[in-house]
């Protein structure tokens, strides 16, 4: 059977809200979590989460353009401290092995 685009969203998020953020790799991306707002307790949030806390409760899907300047170390853990459930790496200049 052939689902609706709206049945599918339905169906794959649980009929739950979507929650999307805009963010660069710099805002998460260090070794220090000092003096990080992202790291920060926020007020807007419940349990007073961080927005780290809030988007890793969230189970992301992380979808990282210009991917081949993010390709160090540091990148890869502060992404995957993020704990999401899958990274879509987009670039129009790849690496080429």
């Amino acid at each position: 059977m052939v689902s609706t685009v709206k049945e599918a969203f339905q169906n794959r998020f649980d009929k739950k809200a979507l929650n999307i953020v805009v963010s660069t790799i710099q805002t998460f991306r260090t070794s220090s979590k000092d003096g990080r707002k992202f790291y920060d307790e926020n007020g807007n949030f419940e349990n007073n989460f961080s927005l780290a806390e809030y988007i890793k409760s969230e189970k992301p899907v992380i979808i990282l353009d210009e991917a081949h300047k993010s390709n160090t170390k540091l990148s890869y853990e502060s992404l995957l401290n993020l704990d999401p459930v899958f990274i879509l790496e987009l670039t129009a200049t790849p690496n080429i092995i």
